[in-house]
């Protein structure tokens, strides 16, 4: 979950639906916890573990969990794929886009010169406000994404 603060938006999709698993998993294991000690302790007696290993338990139940959890889940892997996708739609980045220049403003030379001299503006602001986090990258180990963050 924590590796998703820095990642793309895929990335924070993928933290979210790991989330809603194991939260769904979650409910329905506390709904049956006394059918689930009991099977944890059948298996381990089957596999010959001593009763009191709790740790081996735990991999016991842990290994439940996760398999129960995505028998729970496969059902339902289309609902939870739209669901995280519209809670985290796709981010546009509006840089590539240009303001000032459109059809219209070219057809005047006067026009075409002014919405080229807004767009260099517009150019030249972005690079002097790029230009000090870039040189920080180069000299630090510091991660670019955190840079478009801050834009």
């Amino acid at each position: 979950m924590i590796g998703s603060l820095t990642s793309n938006t895929e990335g924070k999709r993928l933290a979210l639906a790991d989330v809603l698993f194991k939260v769904a998993a979650g409910i329905v294991f506390m709904l049956m916890m006394n059918q689930i000690i009991g099977m944890v302790d059948m298996i381990a007696s089957v596999i010959g573990l001593a009763e009191d290993d709790y740790t081996l338990k735990l991999a016991v139940f842990h290994t439940i969990f996760n398999v129960a959890g995505v028998i729970i889940m496969v059902p339902f892997v289309n609902q939870l794929v739209q669901l995280v996708t519209n809670v985290m739609p796709e981010r546009k980045i509006p840089l590539a886009e240009p303001k000032y220049l459109n059809e219209s403003a070219l057809e005047l030379p006067d026009t075409a010169i002014e919405a080229v001299r807004k767009e260099a503006s517009i150019f030249m602001r972005t690079l002097l406000r790029l230009l000090p986090m870039v040189l920080v990258c180069i000299v630090t180990t510091y991660s670019p994404t955190r840079i478009w963050k801050r834009l």
